[in-house]
């Protein structure tokens, strides 16, 4: 049976590259730092997006370099986290040296960097399968340099490549105009939210009020992981997303949720279908005149000022009565409804592109895996091709 990668050579990463380590000069002598020597940590590499590291939050100088044995990598390494945050992974776009949270990979002739890099993206899950420690955990140099690697001409390396930038660059122009809808999602809550710009056709006054004068804020009912049986139906606690779902709600919904306990205390949230209220507040009209949507709407408006209302140190909490004297400002039923389908419409374009956004990402981890395996073959400039399993008419 021939196999589909035809022409392809299985190597390990310590032949088609050299691995190198880093190091960390010492931060008590001043000589060392500060220089024209970009020197990189894990950090840089997880707080920058897309392929390439372009800067590094700091710089050694060359005494610091010598100092401490590190070595200078070229442009076109491939940084490979092998400490703690393992198989994150960036391409230098310049110059640089690491600390010791690296092995970074220098391709040898006829290994594209671009071409191990999404490689090593597809080994994620082996690398930290491979690393061990009792401290933290580690990925070895051996261990790494061990990893088997099937290696495909220059020319196919190259369509491969070009395929996945291709889709890189999609994801890279959704995720911009996700960032600039919501960029003006925001524009428009400032301005609308507080009477700042007015609606056409919208000219009556605003009133001020307290939340617990239009709304009633009621606490949810505790209840643990064990005591749940699994259904249909979100708990709702720290707010952000629900963790358990439960077969019986106690709110029926719409309804706003605000976070009462943790690190996410007073986080909001809005819910139109029927949840289990647990470890949050549920804010529910009172009056006849308020729109519920927007008044969510105010409330992440006023989310950092709900923040601000935590109490109880470690674990911090916002309970119903921190809220309930919270200022807001009303306009009439009709603006309320207005403003809050506006708003509306543009997070629905939003989760529309978050959706098409991570159908992209899906489709790129699908075809990293189908092309490193050779399930799918390149020919000519992207053309993707299932290459036969028949050789002369024999299996």
């Amino acid at each position: 049976m021939r196999s589909l990668k035809v022409g392809w050579r299985t190597m390990t990463l310590g032949e088609i590259s050299d691995i190198v380590g880093g190091a960390t000069p010492n931060t008590q002598n001043p000589s060392y730092w500060n220089g024209s020597i970009p020197w990189c940590t894990p950090t840089d590499v997880t707080g920058t997006p897309g392929k390439y590291l372009e800067s590094t939050a700091k710089n050694v100088t060359v005494e610091g370099l010598q100092s401490c044995g590190a070595q200078l990598l070229p442009s076109g390494a491939v940084l490979l986290c092998t400490r703690a945050t393992i198989g994150e992974v960036r391409i230098t776009k310049s110059t640089v040296c690491t600390n010791q949270g690296f092995r970074s990979l220098i391709a040898r002739d006829g290994v594209s960097s671009e071409f191990l890099y999404y490689y090593l993206l597809t080994r994620t899950k082996e690398l930290k399968q491979k690393a061990n420690g009792s401290t933290f955990l580690e990925l070895g140099r051996h261990d790494l340099a061990s990893i088997e690697i099937n290696v495909p001409s220059q020319h196919e390396q190259h369509a491969m490549v070009q395929m996945l930038s291709d889709l890189d660059e999609t994801i890279r122009l959704v995720e911009r105009l996700i960032q600039k809808k919501r960029d003006m999602k925001c524009g428009i809550m400032h301005q609308l939210l507080v009477g700042e710009v007015r609606l056409p056709g919208f000219d009556e006054m605003w009133m001020a009020k307290h939340l617990g004068d239009v709304a009633w804020i009621r606490r949810g009912e505790l209840i643990s992981s064990s005591a749940i049986v699994p259904g249909p139906f979100p708990v709702i606690a720290a707010g952000v997303a629900p963790v358990h779902y439960h077969h019986s709600a106690n709110r029926v919904g719409p309804v706003i949720a605000v976070s009462a306990s943790g690190a996410n205390a007073g986080y909001v949230s809005y819910w139109e279908r029927p949840v289990f209220a647990s470890d949050c507040s549920t804010v529910s009209a009172k009056i006849v005149g308020l729109h519920l949507r927007f008044l969510f709407y105010v409330l992440k408006f006023l989310q950092d000022d709900i923040f601000a209302l935590q109490h109880g140190g470690a674990q911090p909490h916002v309970y119903p009565k921190d809220l309930t004297g919270l200022d807001i400002l009303l306009p009439g039923y009709a603006e309320q409804e207005a403003i809050a389908r506006l708003i509306t419409d543009v997070d629905r374009e939003i989760e529309t592109l978050e959706r098409q956004c991570g159908k992209i990402q899906a489709v790129k981890r699908s075809m990293m895996q189908q092309l490193f395996s050779g399930r799918i073959r390149l020919s000519g400039a992207g053309a993707v091709v299932a290459e036969r399993q028949h050789v002369n008419g024999k299996c």
